[in-house]
């Protein structure tokens, strides 16, 4: 992913859709998956960068959330989320690449 395509945050509102956002701002990039209803959701995912990475800030509902860095130069995650929003901020120097799964589905 061309880091430069990224542009400026987008108008969404937590569990009201199923999906990921994704944005940038001056302190960073941003990544945020909200379920929509009362049915649970596995999110799963990884972000492979070019250079190094460093994750900021993590939200996390659920206890058994794991958000966690894997060496320099990539994230993993895999949450749990009813009815509300997890996420990441990070920043990175380069482009990178960015695998998104929903119950382990690629979307």
């Amino acid at each position: 992913m061309n880091v430069k395509e990224i542009k400026g945050l987008t108008n969404f509102s937590s569990g009201k859709f199923l999906g990921y956002v994704l944005w940038k701002h001056h302190d960073g990039f941003h990544l945020r998956w909200t379920t929509k209803g009362k049915k649970e959701f596995d999110f799963q995912g990884k972000i492979i960068c070019q250079t190094k990475i460093l994750i900021t800030k993590t939200l996390k509902s659920e206890t058994k959330d794991q958000i966690k860095k894997i060496g320099n130069k990539a994230i993993e995650w895999n949450t749990t989320l009813k009815t509300d929003i997890d996420g990441l901020d990070f920043l990175t120097p380069d482009n990178f690449e960015i695998e998104l799964r929903i119950d382990n589905k690629k979307v």
